[in-house]
């Protein structure tokens, strides 16, 4: 009897167990607006953190756990404000973690929360923001158009007086017409449609390829974003683009009126973008304004650029990232560059092309399509032992080389790389010999590390390098100097061509080193550190040579120059650098995955 009471007491116990909801569910959680107020609050926090720190923000757990911990107060919350600002903030952290990932599912995922906000709180003022947000991500990254549409044309039925029925109307707009149905006679079956394959990319994206049999009408090409960064040295613009594009542009010099001088670019059959605004002012540039505007009665945007000082200039379509990139130098050496005209001239109107995202509609690189990864990276102290390098300022190029790559391999160990170095010590090791370590290593990367030197004092700056025929004649002077140690003769020529032309790995250097470069710059400045941005650079490196893994060298300053010197000189810099790298490893690696979801 006792035995069947304590069997008795175990069941009812079992049952009220599970009657419970289990501690944490917020699917199970009663409402509790209290309790989803305090928990939208740390996580807000959090999330503000996370945006400020770079080296978490570049890891998908954090962004992952912060949309979990916002949905959690979403759901303690479902009808009221704390759940409407909750699940918002949950599709931020999912859009912030696809712009690192370049996965479509990220993407996806975003989109879905966004919508989920505008149905499951439509009377809240962020409703529209959601439905906003989901056709901007489903026509500029997933190439959804329908859904875009449908998403857009949402906004503006539902809350037409709202502050995205501007753009939701300017995004609709920009998208290409549905085409008509297909007409259908009496009694006619109607015809089975082939699925739609969805993008895999995950970035903006890619233009069809016109066939001579279907009449479908292309998609049509917007400019989707001005981006504009510099310093008083060099300025770059950006014009980001979806899609190919033909365009002109022309420098006119400044009028008496007071009109600056200015480069005038007309892209022709694109749209604007609901991101672009018209007119930015910009300070400490090269580039004091940039506005951008649709040609009346034409396909066409202007982008008008008022220039400050400017000596040269460039203007080239490019991949990385995909767009008219435009650059304004306060000196003379820019790769393709053009001087104004002197006299106050206007100059000739030049014509150029851009071919198309080197993301979205390339098919990858032969790396990204076998889905390998970054595990092994070879650092490589330049100079050292009986080769010290430049010296000037108190500085010795081998030294601080070597400084900087313990700092940057104790960086990369802590973010899980397998870190090996051609040099731990102050050893000589010949400049052929370090590029064969890599490769016997079977190292995944290969980055050179270096300090630059000019008979020009006043030249200065950070710039990045990977392998190829130099293009300027600053990055031939800089390669002459490192390559000057060398044993080569004019009988390993045909090796040196060789290697240039069938061994190297071009794109994904070139790829490796505007990343690298980007984040290098942007850490440094974060930090306080202003410098020239003398960009990403080609030139024939002998320790590049033979290299069969994508491969970088990075010159950090001109010890020649005092600024530099006493920014070389600081631990701090060269730590700020140390992080950019790895940040830029770190950017690289994602890249390569977004074929393999890795």
């Amino acid at each position: 009897m006792r035995h069947l009471r304590q069997h008795s007491v175990f069941f009812l116990l079992t049952v009220l167990c599970a009657l419970l909801p289990a501690p944490g569910d917020a699917g199970a959680a009663a409402p509790n607006p209290k309790e989803a107020a305090r928990l939208y609050e740390g996580a807000a926090k959090d999330w503000r953190e996370l945006l400020r720190n770079e080296k978490r923000g570049e890891m998908r757990d954090p962004w992952l756990n912060l949309e979990k911990r916002f949905l959690s107060a979403a759901g303690r919350d479902p009808k009221g404000d704390t759940g409407a600002k909750a699940t918002y903030q949950a599709a931020r952290c999912r859009e912030e973690l696809a712009r690192r990932s370049h996965l479509a599912s990220d993407w996806k995922h975003a989109a879905n929360l966004y919508l989920d906000l505008g149905k499951n709180f439509s009377r809240h003022n962020l409703a529209d923001d959601g439905l906003y947000r989901a056709a901007l991500i489903m026509a500029q990254r997933l190439n959804s158009l329908g859904e875009a549409r449908a998403a857009a044309q949402s906004v503006i039925d539902k809350y037409p007086k709202g502050d995205m029925a501007g753009n939701a109307r300017k995004l609709l707009a920009s998208l290409p017409k549905a085409p008509p149905p297909p007409q259908r006679t009496a009694g006619a079956a109607a015809p089975r449609e082939k699925p739609r394959q969805a993008s895999s990319s995950g970035d903006t994206p890619s233009r069809a390829r016109p066939s001579s049999v279907s009449s479908a009408p292309a998609q049509a090409v917007s400019l989707n974003r001005v981006i504009c960064r510099g310093t008083s040295r060099l300025s770059t613009v950006l014009l980001e683009l979806d899609g190919a594009a033909s365009y002109r542009h022309q420098y006119l010099a400044a009028t008496q009126k007071g009109v600056p001088a200015r480069l005038v670019i007309d892209i022709d059959g694109v749209s604007s973008g609901p991101e672009v605004k018209p007119s930015v002012t910009l300070s400490g540039m090269t580039v004091s304004r940039v506005r951008a505007a649709a040609i009346k009665g034409k396909k066409v945007v202007r982008v008008t650029i008022d220039l400050k000082g400017v000596r040269h200039y460039a203007v080239d379509g490019g991949n990385n990232p995909p767009g008219i990139h435009v650059q304004c130098s306060a000196t003379a050496d820019l790769t393709g560059g053009l001087a104004p005209p002197a006299g106050g001239k206007n100059g000739p109107v030049m014509p150029g092309s851009f071919g198309g995202s080197g993301t979205a509609g390339r098919p990858g690189t032969l790396m990204e399509q076998l889905g390998l990864t970054v595990r092994t990276i070879m650092i490589d102290a330049g100079h050292g032992g009986k080769d010290p390098g430049a010296m000037g300022n108190g500085i010795r190029e081998s030294s601080v080389t070597l400084t900087l790559a313990k700092m940057l391999g104790e960086r990369l160990r802590n973010q899980g790389y397998t870190v090996l170095y051609t040099r731990k010590t102050d050893a000589y090791v010949a400049l052929d010999q370090r590029p064969v370590i890599a490769n016997t290593k079977k190292a995944d990367l290969f980055i050179s590390l270096h300090v630059n030197a000019s008979k020009d004092k006043k030249t200065n700056g950070l710039e990045t390098y990977f392998l190829d025929m130099a293009r300027t004649s600053s990055a031939a002077t800089v390669a002459a100097r490192e390559n000057a140690v060398s044993a080569k003769n004019i009988s390993d020529l045909q090796f040196i061509l060789t290697d240039l032309m069938l061994t190297s790995k071009l794109q994904e250097s070139q790829d490796l080193a505007a990343i690298i470069h980007r984040r290098m710059f942007a850490r440094a400045g974060q930090a306080g550190f202003t410098m020239n941005d003398n960009g990403v650079r080609s030139a024939p490196f002998y320790v590049l040579m033979g290299a069969r893994m994508p491969a970088v060298l990075v010159e950090i300053g001109y010890l020649s120059n005092d600024a530099d010197a006493r920014r070389i000189k600081s631990p701090k810099y060269l730590e700020r650098l140390a992080d950019g790298i790895v940040l830029g490893v770190t950017e690289y690696k994602a890249k390569l995955s977004r074929f393999a979801g890795k």
